[in-house]
């Protein structure tokens, strides 16, 4: 599965890493550990997992309330599209993830 996830910038400024969260509805009961996210021209970004008390996750099933963190790039006064991919029940877990804290 594919979820693309649009960014946009109000701002008069460009925004580089600065952690993005959201939810993905689309995607919930997904298994955890084959979770990627991914620019548009295909580069595997660092992400976070968070759950609805603001836990790291890392195993078991995506929740409706669950929240990814991303580093968004994403020019002034524009918008930006990542992809969140899921379900390949042959993909490795993730070796690293996004240092967020709280």
């Amino acid at each position: 599965m594919r979820v693309p996830v649009e960014i946009s910038n109000d701002g008069s400024d460009p925004v580089a890493g600065e952690p993005v969260s959201f939810s993905a509805p689309a995607l919930v009961g997904a298994r955890v550990e084959p979770l990627r996210v991914c620019r548009a021209d295909g580069v595997e970004l660092l992400f976070d997992l968070r759950d609805a008390q603001g836990r790291s996750k890392r195993l078991g099933q995506l929740a409706a309330n669950d929240l990814l963190v991303v580093p968004a790039e994403c020019a002034a006064k524009s918008s930006s599209t990542l992809f969140v991919y899921a379900g390949n029940d042959r993909a490795w877990a993730v070796p690293d993830f996004l240092p967020v804290e709280g």
